[in-house]
């Protein structure tokens, strides 16, 4: 277990030289022996009354520790870095993203960040696994961070971006109403891909259809969960909405999880993102977190006493020890995209039948399904609130905000309007420019994919450095 840094005991009153020689020895070598852990294994301290001395994890991960691994699960956004980099911190040890398995192959890392089952995911780890913490952000802020990280990843931010990526496939190239078209209806998938992420996990990895929630089969599941999903609208199969009909009745699982992760897929613990981030319900939130590793075989060995539980969050949070998340990234709190009334609605639609389906009766007995629908009733107050605003106009919306399909097309008829009445009558009648943006988005996850690889061995050549300098 993590260890105390060693108290002053009685002073002794009498004894002869060899005994206090002896003693001495004794101390320094138990001096000597707490120095090479804490550089070696660079274990973070209890010194006792809610104090710690925080170090950083160590990545020279040993393969000959029989340990339980806890996967770190979430809707892709920047909040589960946050998570394993707390759990590295009670621990010491390193955790590990899913795309590293996949990249350099299997490991023994006690912890695994995964998107899984989400298209920007990939199960990478193999039967590494035995447990699982879900992590939730608020609908809302989980859209703008994936947001701001796709960009991050290489995706365009702009239109006249996308054409500077080699995104240039066509002469006749759509206008750029077009592309901020395109890029609002991606926020109408990733609202149906949210209620089905938290499904997927919060049912021990059921099979239910994206849009409509109901139960499918494994053929009909894996048309969603593949990354190449675009051919969910182009009648594949005899009509996709046709194969979803035809698959209901008994609900079907993912096999990964009954026969690759030992203790199954339903989360131990479901993790608020807002209330982990918050200097009031921080500590609590990552307390849930230490409890999942208490009396767990081989983790708990290296868990640090409950008592210093809140010193490792303070400092990661508080105090921003460790890697840089997304909370150090400049102007966070000063960024932001607005949403439109008519997505707003659409997210708190999903959000409804999460806390009904989570608050019923078939849930209410267990503790994940209680927290999951406290989470969701804080999330559902903040978009009611946001809500008030656009329609009171605090919050004002311009054309590059995400407008949904019936907002852009008023605002673009009410900018036409005062312009050109021809205008109005073509934009009426837009090209169909569908083929054009199913080959960018193929691009934008060739190259996302691509990119996710590319920083996991950046990553690991860091690792490597740093190992080589401490050996």
């Amino acid at each position: 277990s993590m260890m105390t840094q060693p108290k002053e005991g009685p002073r002794p009153t009498s004894g002869s030289k060899a005994i206090k020689l002896f003693a001495g020895v004794v101390l320094a070598v138990a001096l000597l022996a707490l120095s090479e852990s804490i550089d070696t294994r660079q274990l973070s301290i209890n010194l006792g009354g809610g104090a710690c001395q925080w170090t950083a994890p160590d990545h020279d991960i040993p393969n000959d520790i029989d340990w339980i691994t806890t996967l770190v699960v979430g809707f892709p956004s920047g909040d589960k870095r946050l998570a394993f980099k707390h759990l590295e911190g009670l621990t010491g040890w390193a955790a590990r993203d899913e795309w590293a398995y996949k990249t350099f192959g299997m490991s023994n890392h006690p912890f695994i960040k995964t998107n899984y089952p989400h298209y920007d995911g990939d199960w990478g780890w193999e039967d590494a696994a035995d447990q699982s913490i879900l992590i939730v952000r608020n609908i809302r802020n989980t859209f703008t961070e994936f947001h701001h990280v796709m960009w991050d990843l290489g995706a365009p931010k702009t239109y006249a971006e996308a054409l500077e990526h080699e995104y240039d496939l066509y002469d006749n190239l759509p206008p750029q109403e077009h592309f901020l078209s395109w890029r609002d209806e991606h926020v109408y998938d990733e609202i149906s891909f949210y209620g089905w992420f938290i499904d997927y996990w919060m049912e021990g990895g059921i099979l239910r259809d994206v849009y409509s929630h109901d139960l499918v089969d494994g053929d009909t599941w894996y048309m969603n969960y593949s990354p190449d999903h675009f051919h969910e609208l182009e009648g594949a199969y005899g009509g996709y909405d046709e194969v979803v009909a035809q698959a209901g009745g008994l609900p079907a699982y993912d096999e990964r999880c009954a026969n690759l992760v030992s203790g199954g897929c339903v989360p131990l613990a479901v993790i608020s993102a807002e209330r982990f981030e918050s200097p009031t319900t921080g500590p609590a939130e990552a307390a849930k977190m230490g409890a999942v590793l208490e009396g767990k075989r081989g983790i708990s060995d290296y868990l640090i006493e409950k008592e210093a539980w809140g010193c490792v969050w303070e400092e990661l949070i508080i105090n921003r020890k460790g890697e840089k998340t997304f909370l150090d990234r400049e102007g966070h709190s000063r960024r932001n995209y607005n949403f439109s009334e008519e997505f707003l609605n659409e997210m708190l639609r999903e959000i409804y039948r999460l806390i009904i389906k989570y608050g019923s009766k078939t849930w209410q007995q267990q503790q994940i399904a209680k927290d999951l629908v406290s989470i969701l009733n804080n999330h559902k107050a903040a978009l009611e609130q946001e809500i008030v605003e656009v329609q009171n106009g605090l919050r004002k919306l311009t054309e590059n905000d995400f407008l949904g399909p019936k907002t852009r097309r008023r605002m673009e008829m009410e900018k036409l309007q005062l312009s050109n009445a021809q205008e109005a009558r073509d934009l009426k009648q837009r090209a169909d420019y569908k083929e054009f943006f199913d080959v960018l988005e193929k691009k934008m996850m060739e190259k996302r994919i691509f990119q996710k690889k590319r920083a996991v061995v950046r990553e690991q050549r860091e690792i490597d450095r740093k190992l080589k300098r401490l050996g």
